[in-house]
């Protein structure tokens, strides 16, 4: 016989009627003073009740041999083992009602973790639902508002508003997400993959002096598509006097662009997307056709992720509003408005758009950015605060990384990297410091690890991010005289690294000619 509490022989077998086990008299008498029940079945149970068992002479004999009369009369060490019997007993006691209340707490714990998981489930429902009602009315809202008696029968006074553009429709989101989930598993693998290595930079191809060279034209604005293949890399020059496409070291110009354009977006190789005052449209380059819509607010920023609505491309408009619209012009909807975030009356002025496609920042004060979530639009956006190491800095360019889950952001003399995967504001590496001359332009390979920045001192700089200090190191560095600051734009080609820069003529600094960079 066990005791069912100690596990061991029991001295003095005890028998409870209410779960039929055998105890430890003692240790089940002390257990019923505490308690009022029974160990095993939890039921009331009394001294009265219990019912001790007889034992056998050899059971007997067994049990008590530590205890027999001689060594009791003769020798003080078996009323000490009887002290350490007690004691074990105790021990067992306590142990047993811990491994009760154990057992307890287990299954509260399991009921507790169930229902919480049946809250998420419905929480993540209602919300849906909620999204889908918000959506809904929405719609209905911007049809009320369309009539032109508003339902009343009268004249408003403007037969021919314009109607706002609808919100982005929940279908289209639901196909961004998965796609942009698609995305993120088939480009899983390049987030090991290592950083280029930059031993020097070597001119590959540079144009005589500018001040006499033919090739040269005139510059305003110079736009790079920084979310297709490093391969597929084009520049667009935006300016009044010429719009021009610089893609294979040849310059070719953009004839039927409005004079007026605001900005020039590459989509593919073969493909721009324009936008001026009253016209937004895209051009075909080995045609040169154009495909023109009207729009009632002009695009400032356009942005084009071909991975993700490829059909669509992002656009920050003139009145700071965010829209999505189809690139044969055929429908437009607005994510966000961003004119209730930012103080500043310039601000937002232009929009980077995530690889995954779900996220798009945008500046909103000089030292804050707002990253937007297109998956829930509804919802407010994550605000980016910038603690700049220079008083009076603020921000001058910002961009995602390649990897994911960084972004870059810098100031006339700082350069920051911020951790997406962190709380808002919380920097991935020590931050670039710069007082002899100012940050003018950068970019970075493939992988994000290796940054190039262009300096105001006609400098061009590697930096090679190192794990073991969390920082970008210092790498190869190329002065070139007459560098202009409009363009600093890393391609790929024959297995080949490349930067594609701009010189500029002494006398006029947007008159340039192009050059290349080879990385080595």
């Amino acid at each position: 016989m066990f005791c069912a509490i100690s596990g061991k022989p029991p001295s003095v077998p005890a028998l409870s009627p209410s779960s039929k086990c055998i105890f430890e008299k003692s240790l089940l008498e002390q257990y019923i003073d505490e308690h009022g029940t029974d160990p095993i079945s939890k039921a009331p149970l009394t001294k009265e009740q219990i019912i001790e068992v007889s034992q056998t002479p050899q059971q007997y004999s067994l049990t008590n041999a530590v205890n027999s009369a001689t060594l009791n009369s003769n020798y003080s060490i078996p009323n000490l083992l009887t002290t350490l019997r007690n004691e074990w007993d105790a021990v067992m006691l306590e142990n047993f009602e811990l491994r009760t209340q154990l057992d307890t707490c287990k299954k509260e714990l399991s009921k507790a973790l169930y229902r919480c998981d049946a809250a998420v489930r419905v929480a993540a429902k209602c919300t849906h639902e909620r999204d889908e009602l918000k959506h809904t009315l929405t719609q209905l809202t911007e049809a009320i508002g369309e009539s032109p008696n508003n339902g009343t029968g009268e004249s408003t006074g403007n037969e021919n508003p314009t109607p706002a553009p609808p919100q982005l429709p929940a279908d289209l989101i639901n196909h961004m997400v998965e796609q942009s989930q698609e995305h993120v598993n088939a480009t899983k693998h390049l987030a090991k993959a290592k950083a280029i290595t930059v031993k020097r930079l070597v001119p590959e191809l540079e144009q005589d002096d500018p001040r006499s060279n033919d090739t040269m034209f005139h510059v305003t604005k110079v736009s790079t598509n920084r979310l297709v293949d490093t391969t597929c890399r084009i520049a667009c020059v935006v300016d009044a006097s010429g719009h021009r496409l610089i893609s294979n070291n040849k310059i070719i110009t953009l004839e039927g662009i409005p004079n007026d354009a605001r900005v020039i977006h590459p989509i593919s190789n073969d493909q721009l997307v324009f936008s001026s005052d009253t016209t937004t449209g895209i051009y075909d380059v080995p045609s040169g056709k154009l495909s023109t819509f009207s729009t009632a607010d002009p695009a400032i920023s356009i942005n084009y992720n071909p991975n993700i609505a490829g059909d669509y491309f992002v656009s920050l408009s003139r009145n700071k509003c965010i829209y999505y619209t189809a690139i044969d012009g055929s429908k437009s909807f607005m994510l966000t408005d961003t004119r209730k975030l930012s103080p500043e009356g310039d601000l937002p002025n232009n929009i980077n758009v995530h690889k995954d496609g779900l996220l798009i920042a945008v500046q909103i004060t000089s030292n804050s950015l707002a990253i937007f979530s297109v998956s829930t639009p509804n919802e407010a956006p994550t605000i980016i605060p910038v603690d700049f190491s220079i008083k009076g800095e603020s921000i001058v360019s910002y961009r995602f990384g390649p990897n994911g889950y960084w972004l870059y952001l810098h100031s006339a003399h700082e350069f920051h990297v911020y951790d997406l995967r962190k709380a808002a504001g919380t920097l991935a590496l020590d931050k670039l410091i710069f007082e002899s001359a100012d940050i003018v332009r950068f970019d970075t390979d493939k992988t994000g690890k290796v940054i190039f920045l262009q300096m105001s001192d006609k400098k061009i700089t590697s930096y090679t991010y190192v794990k073991a200090k969390s920082a970008f190191v210092e790498g190869a560095t190329k002065e070139i005289e007459d560098l202009s600051d409009y363009m600093c734009m890393y391609y790929e080609e024959h297995d080949k690294k490349y930067l594609r820069l701009l010189r500029s003529s002494p006398d006029s600094p947007q008159n340039v000619v192009p050059m290349i960079l080879r990385i080595e």
